[in-house]
């Protein structure tokens, strides 16, 4: 019996040592196995986090998400801004000639009427879309300087001047292309001559012109550097002064038309803009009723056209 009971207790110890054994080597730590556990609980906080956010974001009110997307257009649309020619601030020296024409006979510039020209552009940024708008011209007789027809003195010191200082605001049509705009303007305008008349008795000029300028002005992109500015200016004309025996009305109206085509390129680092541009430009004031009839018409007229380059930098 003793014997029994003996063999008992070995049976059991040795399978109690066979469990302990197999407890052992299920503890045993593969380092495949942590790499795997690893790899799992990266991907698994990665995936919260991915989840924390989207519910953050559905969380959010349509404001919220709105204006976030906004302020990325808008960033975008203000880089395109900076790369495009017409939003860029400019100043451009400008040459070339005009012909001054009238509707009265005895003007004295030279035989076909036509100066040389010079003048000054420049726009500058005030606020937004809102620019300091400046245009000077100079126009000398310095290129047929001939002698008047009735006496001796040189006409090489005639000159007329013109100058529209204002503001201009800038309608953006389309954001992808910031060159494509309608402009508002309103400006001051005067312009100044010193011609003459062969004949004040049967002759008249007017000297100087002031008034105020409602202008309309269109961009039209053609390629990303290449555009064509155009551009109607009405004047109010409110003050004049003239040389004659005869009289005609300090108001009147007047115009500007303009064509500029203009092209942007980098030299060295900076960038630069070269334009051709036309303009046509007319001055209407009434005749008294008196010289109506002298005259056989109903107002005086003077215009001109001119044809300049302009070179500049853009900044």
């Amino acid at each position: 019996m003793h014997l029994v009971n003996t063999k008992w207790l070995i049976l059991l110890f040795t399978m109690i040592s066979f469990g302990i054994s197999l407890q052992a080597q299920d503890l045993e730590i593969d380092p495949k196995s942590i790499m795997e556990l690893e790899q799992k609980t990266e991907e698994q906080e990665v995936n919260e986090k991915q989840s924390e956010e989207l519910l953050v974001e559905q969380n959010q009110s349509p404001i919220q998400i709105d204006k976030r997307n906004l302020n990325k257009a808008n960033d975008i649309i203000h880089r395109m801004r900076n790369s495009d020619p017409a939003a860029s601030q400019h100043i451009s020296l400008r040459t070339g000639a005009i012909q001054i024409l009238s509707n009265t006979t005895g003007l004295e510039t030279s035989p076909d009427k036509t100066l040389l020209s010079t003048g000054l552009d420049a726009k500058f940024a005030i606020w937004g879309n809102l620019f300091f708008d400046l245009s000077y011209a100079h126009h000398t007789n310095s290129i047929n300087p001939s002698q008047f027809s009735l006496d001796d003195s040189s006409l090489s010191d005639l000159y007329q001047s013109s100058t529209d200082i204002g503001v201009k605001y800038q309608i953006i049509l389309d954001e992808t292309k910031p060159s494509n705009y309608l402009g508002i303007s309103i400006k001051a305008h005067n312009t100044t001559n010193n011609f003459k008349v062969a004949d004040p008795s049967t002759g008249i000029i007017i000297t100087q012109y002031d008034g105020w300028v409602i202008g309309v002005e269109k961009g039209i992109p053609i390629t990303s550097n290449l555009g064509i500015d155009a551009s109607l200016d009405m004047i109010n004309i409110n003050k004049i002064k003239e040389s004659s025996d005869f009289s005609v009305s300090n108001s009147g109206v007047g115009f500007v038309v303009r064509g500029d085509v203009y092209y942007t390129s980098y030299i060295f680092g900076l960038k630069y803009r070269a334009s051709v541009s036309y303009w046509q430009s007319g001055m209407v004031n009434e005749f008294s009723d008196s010289d109506k009839e002298l005259f056989d018409r109903q107002n005086q007229v003077q215009t001109y056209r001119m044809i300049t380059g302009a070179f500049g930098i853009v900044f």
